[in-house]
């Protein structure tokens, strides 16, 4: 079906947003572009009614209505329109209108004198643009006009000249509002009927041989010529790849041209022809009096009509997996359709992937078909299918990705770990300017309503998922957090993208979350679980599914959600019992029924600026993270406890995260992550941990406490404590002593005043020197960060706390923020603790050095010959020496 004009002057269709002009002159580097400089063009099948021969009026077709008169006579307006029979200047000739440059073109008024006049009754492709026919570095720029009957020989004109310099820099110009007019004195007349819209940014395929838009590719739209017949899609995908059969056609700008359909509109009907398929979003809707437009019997060529495949997009375009997961590819088919065949390949270079050249799909049933393969890790990548029969009938999906999926797990300090303030969007903003690594690809995906709330007068309002497309060396609205995280994931993984799930809320504990309570400050309909089936929350209210629920749909369907990991960090709320852990691990992996046994990455909450008794000063809630780990079995992976993380100003845990040091959070203690030293060390220590998940060849844990003995075990005034390897502060800051804690009862109570701590000249040691007389002879014992380190009692706010951190110890590594510090010195891992609590448990115990013992801090694949000392009491006496050769995997 089409769409026709019924009743004159009652309704048209326009934009959701209307599109104003970019700069032709601005080169282009996303999508199909790479640093290519195009035009536009546009296309419809249009039909004239018989009246239209007597009417004397030039009839806008499709263009912008300027403030919605009908007027198309300011010097913003562009438009197609074809002049009525009857009318004295070019009757039924096609006219462009380009006020812009206050002129139209090409003769007077926009007359297009050398295209046959249509005739009434017949179908017609219609074509417009602006082609750069140079190249990108000396661009030529020509507008035309083409027209091809269905079925019949095309005809285009060219203007004779350049185009206007003020229209091709130009970025005011309205070019594109609506199809069919309703107002003013050039409404479209009853009966003209239109069908297949689209807007393109690029150039269309161009003739060097007659300087005009290639005719081959007019006829294969409308259905003529002896090439395969293409549709929009089909076309623009031939030429990207720099496949179209036709002769003399031009080579610059990277082969046959480029393009992109920014609106692609079937006008199939008023129901399903209006939504928008193409790369920028702006639906068409019905303005005006319902029953000025109305459905019609279809005028396009059958091959748009019937044969052309469809591709089910995901919203995310992301394979889970780490390429060792089949992946279901889905869509559906027209009638008449026998045979599918599917592609993949890579959008840089169009190659096919390895064993994924043109092959039948798997199944084809009532009219929808699948697929399944095992994707590799990488991307971007395109899918593409077509019709055994007539290879023509083909569409394609662009920019797929497979890689590792993870998703977040906690409350609102995890959740600000990769998003930008409560006031923010649902993914950013940027606030830092943090760029994309080069060669990194990711997606990260969030509810934009994670509560459900916000409709009319505070009513329950639906929430849909929003994905953030981190692409190579853009710099995107999302939380640098989040594109940190990627970066260093990126360097252990190159070419090995990343999508990050954050379905932290703030302020709730994982015990409300596992019996399914109402979010409080949510809508009183929607839930933090919801049903162990994934569904999609209605339309209504939320009583059918929950942020669990719906986030499992959105991560794999009705079947099933599917990550590669967990990431968990719970502070304060983590669960205080096993049991209730359990619940939690088990409601998720009910809803997540198609990776039930991902592993689980638990991160012990970092530094809150928080004192004691405070809950999250301590170790208990580190302690509960540590059990659950143990609890996973070998799903628990236990990652690093950072201390060293500066806080938003509240203690709330939330890191810091707003622009540069000029330019802090409100509020008296205003602090900021210019340096990453917020929100932006989180990430990068995210992607280091997650990447030793995977890898425990990489560093991603601090130094931590092997062993801890008494210096003078007859005096016991001298503590020395083994810390594996070679640690250091940060700009030659003094070692703090109050990072180091000392409990006299076996780990039931700490302190960390009463002695004194240095560092061994190595670095591999700290003493730890009693400013108090004797510790006890028994039940000593040793912890770092039992408490986090500056808390209100040593630290009024925050506002010092970036300068005081350096004070802690970390060992060579150099990944994480701050990057103010001296040449060549950057944190790496800090000083870790047991993020353990209780008699016992805590700490490790002070020891008289007794039997040797033999120390292996290196993970290593491969074969290597190391020296092994046995040392006397005093460490420093070598009894005995040998080479061993040490072979590893």
């Amino acid at each position: 079906m089409a769409i026709r004009v019924a009743n004159v002057g009652q309704s048209d269709l326009r934009l959701s947003s209307q599109v104003t002009k970019r700069n032709f002159l601005t080169a282009l580097s996303t999508g199909p572009f790479s640093g290519d400089v195009v035009g536009h063009w546009r296309a419809f099948f249009v039909r004239l009614p018989a009246g239209y021969a007597a009417l004397n009026q030039r009839f806008a077709m499709l263009g912008w209505d300027f403030g919605d008169t009908g007027t198309y006579g300011t010097t913003q307006d562009w438009v197609t329109r074809i002049p009525g029979g009857a009318s004295a200047t070019a009757p039924l000739r096609l006219q462009v209108q380009d006020n812009s440059v206050a002129a139209a073109w090409p003769g007077s008024e926009g007359v297009i004198n050398s295209i046959p006049q249509f005739v009434v009754d017949t179908v017609y492709m219609v074509v417009t643009g602006v082609t750069n026919t140079g190249t990108n570095a000396s661009p030529v720029w020509r507008n035309f006009a083409a027209v091809c009957p269905v079925g019949g020989s095309a005809s285009s004109q060219v203007g004779a000249t350049a185009s206007g310099a003020s229209f091709v820099t130009g970025t005011t110009q309205r070019i594109f509002n609506q199809v069919f007019i309703r107002q003013g004195s050039i409404r479209t007349p009853q009966d003209v009927a239109m069908e297949e819209v689209v807007y393109v940014t690029g150039d269309f395929p161009w003739d060097t041989a007659n300087n005009r838009p290639h005719h081959d590719a007019l006829q294969a739209l409308a259905g003529a010529g002896g090439n395969p017949f293409l549709t929009y899609e089909g076309l623009i995908a031939a030429q990207n790849a720099g496949t179209l059969p036709y002769s003399n056609l031009r080579t610059e700008n990277g082969g046959q041209g480029k393009g992109r359909a920014e609106y692609r509109f079937t006008l199939r009907s008023l129901a399903a022809g209006l939504t928008n398929t193409g790369a920028t979003a702006g639906d068409l809707t019905e303005q005006g009096t319902p029953g000025g437009l109305a459905d019609v019997a279809s005028i396009a060529p059958a091959h748009f009509l019937g044969g052309v495949p469809s591709i089910l997009e995901t919203g995310d375009k992301f394979i889970p997996g780490r390429g060792a997961v089949a992946w279901t590819s889905r869509g559906t088919y027209a009638g008449g359709t026998m045979a599918l065949e599917r592609r993949w390949e890579r959008v840089a270079t169009g190659n096919a992937l390895p064993g994924l050249d043109w092959a039948s799909v798997d199944v084809m049933s009532a009219g929808n078909w699948t697929d399944t393969d095992t994707i590799p890790v990488g991307g971007p990548y395109r899918l593409r299918v077509r019709d055994v029969a007539t290879p023509a009938l083909a569409t394609a999906s662009e920019d797929w990705l497979s890689g590792t999926r993870i998703l977040m797990h906690g409350q609102s300090a995890m959740a600000l770990s990769v998003r930008t303030g409560f006031g923010g969007t649902a993914l950013g903003p940027n606030l830092v300017g943090a760029q994309v690594a080069s060669g990194a690809q990711g997606v990260v995906m969030r509810l934009n309503n994670m509560y459900a709330n916000g409709g009319a007068g505070g009513s329950y309002a639906a929430p849909n998922p929003v994905y953030g497309r981190l692409r190579s060396g853009e710099t995107p609205a999302i939380g640098h957090g989040a594109i940190l995280f990627l970066n260093e994931w990126h360097v252990h993984n190159p070419g090995h993208p990343l999508m990050i799930c954050n379905m932290a809320i703030n302020t709730h504990g994982m015990d409300q979350w596992t019996a399914n309570e109402v979010i409080p400050d949510g809508d009183a309909t929607w839930r933090f679980m919801g049903p162990a089936t994934p569904t999609v929350p209605g339309a209504a209210n939320g009583n059918d599914s929950g942020v669990v629920s719906f986030f499992a749909f959105c991560l794999g369907g009705a079947s099933g959600g599917f990550v590669d990991a967990h990431m968990l960090m719970w502070s304060p709320g983590m669960s205080a019992t096993d049991t209730g852990r359990a619940a939690y691990r088990a409601a998720i992996d009910a809803r997540f029924s198609q990776s039930p046994n991902a592993p689980w990455l638990i991160i012990p909450p970092w530094r809150f600026h928080r004192s004691l008794p405070d809950i999250n000063a301590g170790p208990s809630v580190r302690n509960r993270h540590v059990a659950f780990a143990t609890e996973l079995g070998a799903r628990g992976w236990l990652g690093p406890s950072w201390q060293d993380v500066v806080n938003d100003g509240t203690g709330s845990g939330h890191p810091a995260y707003n622009t540069a040091p000029g330019v802090p959070d409100s509020g008296p203690n205003g602090v900021s992550d210019g340096n990453h030293v917020g929100q932006g060390r989180l990430g990068r220590g995210f992607g280091r941990a997650l990447a030793w998940a995977y890898d425990r060849r990489i560093k991603a844990h601090g130094p931590r406490l092997v062993g801890a003995w008494w210096r003078d075990a007859g005096v016991r005034t001298i503590i020395e404590l083994e810390l594996a390897r070679a640690v250091r502060t940060l700009d030659g800051a003094a070692v703090y002593t109050g990072q180091f804690w000392v409990s006299t009862d076996n780990g039931g109570t700490f302190i960390n005043t009463g002695f004194t701590a240095a560092l061994s000249a190595d670095g591999t040691r700290a003493v730890l020197t009693s400013t108090g007389g004797a510790w006890p002879a028994s039940n000593v014992r040793v912890e770092i960060h039992w408490v986090n380190p500056f808390g209100p009692d040593e630290l009024a706010d925050e506002t010092n706390a970036e300068v005081t951190l350096r004070g802690l110890l970390y060992d060579r590594q150099t990944y994480r923020g701050g990057i103010n510090l001296s040449t060549g010195v950057r944190p790496g891992n800090v000083l870790q603790g047991t993020s353990q609590a209780g008699a016992s448990v805590a700490g490790v115990p002070v020891q008289t050095r007794g039997a040797a013992k033999l120390l292996a801090t290196e993970c290593f694949a491969g074969s290597r010959t190391v020296t092994v000392r046995m040392m006397a009491a005093d460490g420093v006496t070598v009894l005995r020496e040998k080479t061993l050769a040490i072979t590893a995997n």
